[in-house]
C-alpha cells in the first residue's frame, strides 16, 4: 500500500509539471493567474502628486507633465479631482495622451486620449494605463483672454 504522503508528493509533482509545461508553451492557466493576483497584491501602493497644486495655465497655451509606467508597476491608475477658476466661463481641457500624441498635440493635430475632460470647470480622473510613456495635459489654448488657475489633487497610483 502507497502512503498518503507518497500519493501527495506525486500529486504535487504532477501539479508543477503541469504549471511548468503550460508556462513554456505560453499559456496562462488558473494557477499562474492567481500567483499575479498574489503578487499585485503583495505589492505596495505608491502615490505620486502629477500636477502642481495651483498651475496657472496662460491664455492660448496648455501646460504639461509626463511620466512613466513600467511593467512592473501595475495596475497603475491616474486618479483625482481638478477645479479652473479664471476668465468669464472658468473652464480647461484636461486630457491624456502617451509620447506619440505628445508629438501631435505640440504640432497642433489631433492625438489619442486616454482620458478627455471635455471643456470643464471641475471634473474627476480615474483611468488605468498599460505601460508606457504619458503625458497629463492642462489645456488653455481655446482662451484667447483668460489665465486659468487649476487646483487639482491628480496622482500618479502604482504598485512596486
Amino acid at each position: 500500500m502507497i502512503g498518503v504522503p507518497i500519493v501527495l508528493f506525486m500529486i504535487g509533482a504532477v501539479i508543477v509539471a503541469f504549471v511548468k509545461e503550460a508556462n513554456r508553451k505560453g499559456q496562462e492557466n488558473a494557477f499562474t493567474k492567481a500567483l499575479n493576483s498574489v503578487n499585485e497584491v503583495v505589492k505596495p501602493e505608491h502615490r505620486t502628486l502629477l500636477v502642481g497644486e495651483s498651475p496657472r495655465v496662460e491664455p492660448l497655451h496648455y501646460l504639461s507633465w509626463n511620466f512613466e509606467v513600467t511593467p512592473d508597476m501595475l495596475p497603475a491608475h491616474v486618479v483625482g479631482k481638478f477645479s479652473a477658476s479664471g476668465g468669464f466661463s472658468n473652464d480647461i481641457l484636461v486630457y491624456i495622451v502617451d509620447e506619440e500624441g505628445m508629438i501631435n498635440v505640440r504640432n497642433g493635430h489631433r492625438a489619442r486620449l486616454y482620458y478627455n475632460s471635455g471643456r470643464a470647470a471641475v471634473g474627476s480622473i480615474n483611468v488605468e494605463l498599460k505601460p508606457g510613456r504619458y503625458h497629463i495635459v492642462l489645456d488653455n489654448t481655446n482662451s484667447i483672454a483668460s489665465v486659468m488657475t487649476v487646483t487639482n489633487d491628480i496622482t500618479f497610483v502604482y504598485h512596486q
